[in-house]
């Protein structure tokens, strides 16, 4: 292998190992991690849809750890098993897509945190609850309502809505929380998204992987030479013999 391509190669290993990746957790028995994605993945269950599922339609989501995420809910600051982790609707409900397939299910009265093992700046989901019902997600003791639209599902008796969440400082945790919440009325989320940010040992590789390049760059210089006469004429090698000689291109 030429000293070019070890040089490209270690480059391309620099800058790939430190760029972060996007993952979005579906709530899907059995998910796997995207390349490059933190683990484990989801736990697996009985996917069979509503109302196949039933009694079990997915998994206790109180201490699930899937796709770099652990998640805790918790009622009246105690463990609750009452939310599940890829719980199917029922379709009766007319929730359009995306809560028509699994998602995670749970009381209003609940508190769900998310605990990230690589720091994120992105935090994202989609989510539905009963009107007049509202919550909000609080990130570094900051907190922000979900923008919600009523009048959806059947009888218009759903908001819905879709939070989405960039920070400038990346952030381990977030918690999520509901207004006024009760056991009886019930929220679902889906389409969990977050990012990892390169840990300082992946930034150090994307400076290796720049000085890399530059000195790909150089040895390029040196063996090739800056361009010559000809080439800065607009004549090359295959065009000498028709007017593209020494004496330069014709007039």
């Amino acid at each position: 292998m030429s000293k070019s391509s070890v040089l490209l190669a270690a480059v391309a290993l620099a800058i790939g190992s430190a760029q972060g990746t996007t993952i979005t957790n579906t709530f899907t028995s059995g998910q796997t991690p995207p390349p490059g994605g933190p683990g484990p993945a989801a736990p697996t269950w009985d996917s069979s849809p509503y109302p196949e599922c039933l009694p079990a339609c997915g998994v206790d989501a109180n201490g699930v750890y899937a796709l770099g995420v652990t998640f805790t809910f918790t009622e009246d600051g105690n463990p609750s098993d009452a939310a599940t982790y890829g719980y199917y609707l029922d379709p009766a409900l007319l929730l359009n897509p995306p809560f028509d397939d699994q998602i995670l299910y749970g009381p209003t009265s609940g508190i769900l945190v998310l605990t990230f093992d690589s720091p994120t700046t992105l935090l994202s989901f989609d989510i539905a609850l009963p009107t007049p019902y509202t919550g909000s997600v609080t990130i570094g003791g900051n907190s922000t309502s979900f923008p919600l639209q009523e009048g959806q599902g059947i009888g218009g008796i759903f908001s819905v809505g879709f939070f989405s969440w960039t920070s400038s400082s990346p952030f381990t945790q977030a918690e999520i929380q509901f207004d006024n919440g009760t056991s009886e009325v019930y929220f679902a989320l889906d389409n969990l998204s977050y990012d990892t940010t390169p840990e300082p040992a992946s930034l150090t590789l994307l400076g290796v992987g720049t000085l890399l390049l530059g000195a790909l760059v150089r040895d390029h210089l040196v063996r090739e030479g800056p361009p010559g006469p000809a080439l800065a004429s607009g004549c090359g090698k295959a065009d000498e013999g028709v007017g593209c000689g020494p004496g330069g291109p014709p007039h």
